[in-house]
C-alpha cells in the first residue's frame, strides 16, 4: 500500500510538469495597462479557487483521517477475527487515500498568497509579475487537470479493487469484498468528482481574455 502511494505520487507530480494547457499571448509586447489588467484578473481568479481547495483537501484529510482511525482502533480491540480482517484491510486502504491527499501538490490553496507578495512598483517589477502570475495559474490548471483525468480515476479504483481480491480469495470474506469494494470505489471516485476544477476553467477564461486584452491594445 505504502508503495503504491508513492508511485502514484510521484507520477502524478511527474506528469502535472509535463502537460502543458497552452501559452497565452506574449508579455513582452503586452503594454504597461494591459500587464496590470491581466494581472488583476490572474489574481482575482487566484483568490477565487483557494477557499474551496482548502475545504476540499482539509475535509477529505479529516475523512479518511477518521477512517483510519477507527478502523484501526476496531481491528485492535474487536475479538472476532474476521470484523479484525476487515479493517485492518479497510484501515490500510483509508491510510492510504489520507497519505495521498496529503503528499500530492495542490498549489490552487497557496496560489493567491504567492501573487501577492510579489512586488509591482515598477513596470518591469509588473511584468515580472505577470510571467510568475501566468506560471502559477498555469501550474494550478496542470494539477487540477491530472487530478480529474481518467488515469487518476482508474489508479483510484484499483486500491479498493486489490484490497478486496485479498479479502475475498486469501481470507475467503466474500460479503465483505463486496462491501469494501462498494465503499472504496465510492469514496474514490468521489473525492476526484468533488476536486475543485476552478484552475482549468481560469487558464481557458485568461487565454481568451489576453487574447482580447492584446487585440484592443494593438
Amino acid at each position: 500500500m505504502a508503495c503504491l502511494c508513492a508511485i502514484l505520487a510521484a507520477a502524478r507530480v511527474g506528469a502535472a510538469w509535463g502537460e502543458s494547457p497552452g501559452a497565452p499571448s506574449s508579455i513582452e509586447s503586452s503594454g504597461d495597462v494591459e500587464v496590470a489588467s491581466r494581472i488583476d484578473f490572474i489574481q482575482a481568479r487566484l483568490d477565487r479557487a483557494e477557499a474551496p481547495a482548502r475545504k476540499w483537501r482539509t475535509g477529505w484529510l479529516i475523512g479518511f483521517g477518521v477512517l483510519t482511525v477507527g478502523q484501526g482502533a476496531i481491528s485492535v480491540i474487536t475479538d472476532d477475527p474476521g470484523l479484525r480482517i476487515d479493517n485492518r484491510v479497510g484501515g490500510a486502504g483509508s491510510l492510504l487515500g489520507f497519505v495521498n491527499v496529503l503528499v500530492v501538490p495542490m498549489h490552487t490553496r497557496s496560489a493567491a498568497g504567492e501573487l501577492r507578495s510579489i512586488p509591482d512598483e515598477t513596470p518591469e517589477q509588473r511584468r515580472e509579475k505577470l510571467q510568475k502570475a501566468e506560471g502559477l495559474l498555469s501550474r494550478n490548471a496542470k494539477e487540477a487537470r491530472l487530478a480529474t483525468a481518467w488515469w487518476s480515476r482508474s489508479l483510484s479504483a484499483s486500491v479498493p479493487t486489490a484490497s478486496s481480491l485479498l479479502l475475498w480469495l486469501r481470507y475467503d470474506r466474500p460479503a465483505s469484498a463486496a462491501l469494501n469494494l462498494g465503499a472504496g470505489l465510492l469514496i474514490g471516485q468521489s473525492q476526484i468528482s468533488t476536486y475543485p476544477r476552478y484552475a482549468i476553467r481560469d487558464w481557458s477564461d485568461y487565454s481568451g481574455f489576453s487574447l482580447r486584452a492584446g487585440e484592443d491594445h494593438q
